[in-house]
C-alpha cells in the first residue's frame, strides 16, 4: 500500500469520526510525518512509494487516537506556537492559536508604555503552558 493510500484512508477515517474534512486532511498528513520522522517535502516526494516497514501499524494507532478525538498536540507531543515548537503532554494546556492575538496585543501595549529604564516588562505567571 502506498503512503498516498494510507493518507487517503486516514482522511476518510477521521472525517467519519466527525473531524472536518480540511482538518482531517491536515491531521492525516501531520500524523504520517510524525510516524515517519519526515518533514513535508520528504513525505510529498514519497507519496507514490510503498509505505516503509512498520509504518502501517504505527500510523493506524495514531489515526485511531485522533479519531477518538484525542488532541493532535498530545498525540505528537508537540504544538507550534508563535513560530516555535513546544513539547506538550496531558499535564500541559495546549497553546491555542487565538492566544497569539493576546501576545500581539500585550506586546503592542508594552511598547506603547516605555518607562525611564526602558520598555515595560510583563510577566506571564500561571496562565497555562508557559509558552
Amino acid at each position: 500500500m502506498t503512503l498516498h493510500a494510507h493518507l487517503r484512508d486516514a482522511r476518510a477515517r477521521l472525517s467519519a469520526a466527525g473531524i472536518p474534512d480540511v482538518e482531517a486532511a491536515l491531521d492525516a498528513e501531520l500524523l504520517a510525518r510524525h510516524a515517519l520522522g519526515w518533514d513535508r517535502v520528504m513525505l510529498v516526494a514519497h507519496l507514490p512509494d510503498p509505505a516503509p516497514a512498520g509504518f502501517s501499524e504505527r500510523y493506524t494507532a495514531l489515526v485511531e487516537r485522533r479519531a477518538a478525538r484525542e488532541p493532535l498536540a498530545y498525540i505528537r507531543g508537540i504544538q507550534e506556537f508563535w513560530g516555535r515548537e513546544f513539547h506538550v503532554s496531558r499535564g500541559v494546556l495546549i497553546p491555542r492559536p487565538e492566544t497569539e492575538l493576546v501576545i500581539e496585543e500585550a506586546l503592542a501595549w508594552a511598547r506603547s508604555r516605555p518607562t525611564e529604564s526602558g520598555p515595560a516588562r510583563v510577566l506571564d505567571i500561571g496562565t497555562g503552558s508557559g509558552c
